[in-house]
């Protein structure tokens, strides 16, 4: 039986399992990726869709194509991901009254893992900072991978979605610093963080959106001595937020060790 997702026809596809349609879907994004052919993948995606009635992800603008595909690629493969249940009983809490002690909000640039999101809302929780702005209008903060990850955080650090990432960051009237690896960048031992300030991440993959970081005014980099260029989102936020509450805690000057 021919499952390619490039060939297979409506019938054998409208038959499958959800599961394997979302993978089917994951397949070809990734396929068009190689080939750099978008527009193909888009009329494809779009027939397929009308072969069954699936979550359909719908890029932001402000992508390229590569970095489009990476998301179609995330999406689809997420979903088909079995979601863990959470243990029996889990009690359900009310919302808590959040007192932030830095002034210090985290944007993700298409960061939609829920472990990572949950990690980061529990990182967010750790280092006192004010709040979390996402991109990902789908992104669920009762997912079970989310609620074990931010270990209850989720129920009183403020989350929103903004839907247009790049004007929320050139309407900020407060300092926008990406964390990216790219030319230009500030050390993050070097990094002497303001008072007030929002701090983007972005995917693992191919990091911020390029018209993300047309809108930050700094850009601060984690020193990497091995193959990888990259680390996980959660991992890289933590060594960033350490230098930021060292540093506004105790007015460490520049040059000081992480």
């Amino acid at each position: 039986m021919d499952r390619c997702a490039e060939t297979i026809g409506h019938r054998k596809f409208s038959r499958l399992p959800v599961r394997r349609q979302h993978e089917l879907l994951a397949e070809l994004a990734r396929t068009a990726l190689v080939r750099g052919d978008y527009q193909a993948f888009l009329e494809r995606y779009a027939l397929m869709h009308v072969w069954a009635a699936l979550d359909r992800y719908q890029p932001p603008y402000w992508l390229s194509p590569e970095e489009a595909l990476q998301e179609f690629y995330y999406f689809h493969a997420l979903c088909a991901d079995d979601a863990a249940d959470l243990p029996p009983g889990t009690p359900e809490h009310k919302p808590l009254a959040w007192q932030p002690r830095f002034d210090i909000t985290i944007v993700l640039d298409q960061v939609r893992s829920p472990y990572n999101v949950g990690s980061i809302i529990r990182l967010i929780d750790n280092a006192g900072f004010a709040s979390l702005v996402h991109a990902t209008p789908g992104l669920d903060l009762n997912h079970p991978r989310l609620r074990r990850a931010a270990r209850g955080a989720e129920r009183w650090i403020p989350v929103s979605c903004a839907a247009d990432v790049p004007s929320l960051l050139r309407d900020a009237r407060i300092p926008v610093v990406a964390l990216e690896n790219c030319a230009g960048s500030v050390m993050v031992d070097q990094w002497q963080p303001p008072e007030q300030f929002l701090l983007v991440v972005g995917n693992e993959s191919y990091g911020i959106a390029a018209a993300v970081r047309e809108c930050c005014s700094e850009c601060v980099c984690i020193p990497m001595h091995g193959y990888k260029n990259s680390m996980n989102v959660h991992q890289a936020l933590a060594i960033a937020a350490h230098r930021a509450v060292t540093v506004l805690s105790t007015g460490t000057q520049a040059g000081a060790s992480v």
